[in-house]
């Protein structure tokens, strides 16, 4: 853990490539539809918690890992586990201490059925057998994505759910309702997924 934290301020500060190598590698891509993502060449660009983040990680097979470049404080988190599980919730509770950033909380907004029902359906994210889908069970909407358990949802307002009880874990972000509803879906190592509700 320690060499990969190294390595990513190394890479950050121009021991690795120039400065502006490095410029190219943390730009956000532009997709094919013009929007730019939140991901430059290899590198996740999503800050949530309000503070500039840049890195990536890894899971599957019995190991997890993530590494976190925060630049305006000079701040790295590395973990590497022996098993299976988000190492990005992990991360994120780590960086949120050691940048004096408070614990994030969850304020869960009730949606009545109708509510719910205008979020439900099946989305394209663009993966070949991997569509996603947001269905309601029992009163309560769930994000499902194989080969994971499905999720519990929490709306939290303006279009944007978390995982029940898990406010570093998948975020889901809602465009406004339509037919084919855009949905953006933070999680998988901080990855930022793009798709479109089926219609």
């Amino acid at each position: 853990a320690v060499d990969l934290a190294r390595w990513m301020r190394a890479l950050a500060t121009g021991k690795v490539i120039t400065a502006s190598s490095y410029a190219q590698m943390i730009a956000p891509a532009r997709l094919t539809s013009g929007r730019t993502a939140d991901y430059g060449m290899g590198i996740v660009l999503v800050s949530p918690d309000g503070a500039r983040r840049l890195g990536h990680g890894g899971y599957g097979g019995g190991f997890s890992a993530q590494a976190a470049y925060y630049p305006e404080r000079e701040k790295t988190v590395v973990l590497m586990l022996n098993r299976f599980v988000f190492p990005e919730y992990v991360e994120r509770r780590i960086a949120r201490r050691l940048l004096g950033i408070p614990e994030a909380t969850l304020r869960a907004v009730p949606l009545s059925a109708d509510e719910r029902k205008r979020y439900a359906g099946t989305y394209d994210i663009g993966v070949r057998g991997s569509d996603s889908a947001v269905v309601e069970r029992d009163g309560k909407l769930w994000f499902e994505n194989r080969p994971l358990p499905p999720q519990p949802l929490t709306y939290v307002g303006n279009g944007e759910f978390v995982r029940d009880g898990q406010p570093y874990g998948y975020r889901l972000y809602f465009g406004p309702d339509s037919p084919e509803r855009e949905l953006r879906i933070l999680g998988m190592g901080m990855m930022t997924w793009y798709g479109r509700r089926r219609p």
